[in-house]
């Protein structure tokens, strides 16, 4: 079984299923149980949480303790993976499980590589959801998508259209999976304003003209979020946006360096970050959650965070536990919603790098369990 249940307890004995459940895959399987059948006995625990669920085994068959309907698919997720282990043969059993973490997320990058095709990351959400996964991001940097407001420049491009979202939308619905929209809103735009009609957009002069960083203070620098968001958001139904924020290089600099010099950088991108909190709450019925490296060291205005965020604490080499302790630390006493974010170390690299893998994802869950994160992003 894995993740692992809190509790498991193996008795003497096994029950021999009654149904056949060869030809089901996940979902199937969830929808053949939450009514009962030969097999299960789905009985309501009203003091149970929204996850939480009681599976017992014995010579009557399964029975199914929860109070939602989430709570019976993750004890179907856990009652598939024995029927497929035992072949049918269950060990007589009592199983007790809930998370630690209400949001559980996985972010795949498709914007840097060759793009996957929707049935490939349909293959993504069907192993996550057996991994009792809630949430999952499509990170998109440049022309991953066919955004209505700027059609030209996907017009020759084979990247995922509004319908494919919607399909994609409703597959992760149907597993209780979470689609968050990912949309950055400050740094990495380097294809956008690469292009003739974007570059006076990005923070640069005549010796750095490849500006990754859009420009704050320009109204039109929100005009252009606006026309992004327009095109991508409607066809998500999750109440999050990931605005990303992070690795704004130039922000500060060249045509913004007097404004930052009279207000300060720290200010300038609280400024921002407000501004497209704004946008995205009122015009899209969004909240957002940014990447925290931009704020690491503003202690002095973590009251400017939006109430609703959720800062993205992250981290792609081996983590520093105490370094993204101090910082979990310090959200929480600031009374500031995160997740962490561990690095699977997969970058540049053929095979990956799974002792630090491992590392990385056992250290920011211990963390995010013991200093209150909101979820785990991988």
């Amino acid at each position: 079984m894995y993740p692992r249940a809190k509790q498991e307890q193996y008795l003497e004995g096994t029950y021999q299923v009654k149904e056949n459940y060869a030809d089901c895959d996940l979902l199937r399987f969830y929808n053949r149980v939450k009514e009962g059948n030969q097999d299960v006995q789905v009985l309501p625990v009203s003091l149970f949480e929204k996850e939480e669920y009681l599976l017992t085994i014995n010579e009557n068959g399964v029975t199914l303790h929860t109070s939602t309907e989430e709570a019976i698919f993750r004890g179907a997720t856990t009652l598939y993976q024995l029927v497929q282990e035992h072949e049918g043969k269950l060990p007589y059993a009592v199983i007790a499980d809930k998370p630690d973490l209400k949001r559980r997320g996985y972010m795949l990058d498709i914007s840097r590589s060759k793009m996957p095709t929707v049935e490939t990351i349909k293959q993504y959400i069907d192993l996550l959801a057996l991994l009792k996964y809630n949430e999952f991001q499509l990170y998109m940097e440049s022309n991953c998508f066919k955004y209505s407001a700027y059609p030209k420049y996907t017009e020759n491009f084979d990247c995922l259209t509004p319908e494919d979202i919607h399909e994609l939308d409703q597959y992760c619905a149907d597993r209780f999976i979470d689609l968050v929209p990912n949309q950055n809103s400050l740094g990495h735009m380097g294809y956008w304003l690469a292009q003739d009609e974007f570059k006076h957009l990005g923070l640069g002069d005549e010796t750095h003209k490849n500006s990754t960083t859009l420009n704050p203070l320009l109204p039109e620098s929100m005009e252009f979020l606006d026309n992004l968001y327009g095109s991508l958001l409607p066809h998500f139904r999750s109440r999050w946006l990931n605005v990303g924020m992070d690795e704004a290089f130039e922000l500060g600099k060249y045509q913004m360096e007097e404004y930052t010099a009279m207000h300060g950088k720290d200010y300038v991108f609280m400024e921002h970050l407000n501004r497209v909190d704004q946008l995205a709450r009122d015009k899209y019925g969004k909240k957002i959650m940014f990447w925290a490296d931009m704020i690491y060291k503003y202690e002095d205005l973590y009251h400017m965070v939006p109430r609703d965020a959720i800062a993205l604490e992250w981290g792609y080499e081996l983590i520093q536990s105490q370094v993204m302790t101090a910082h979990c630390i310090n959200f929480q006493k600031a009374g500031i919603k995160y997740y962490v974010c561990p690095s699977c170390n997969v970058h540049l690299s053929f095979t990956g790098r799974f002792d630090v893998t491992s590392f990385n994802i056992r250290t920011a869950a211990e963390i995010a369990r013991d200093y209150g994160a909101e979820g785990l992003l991988m």
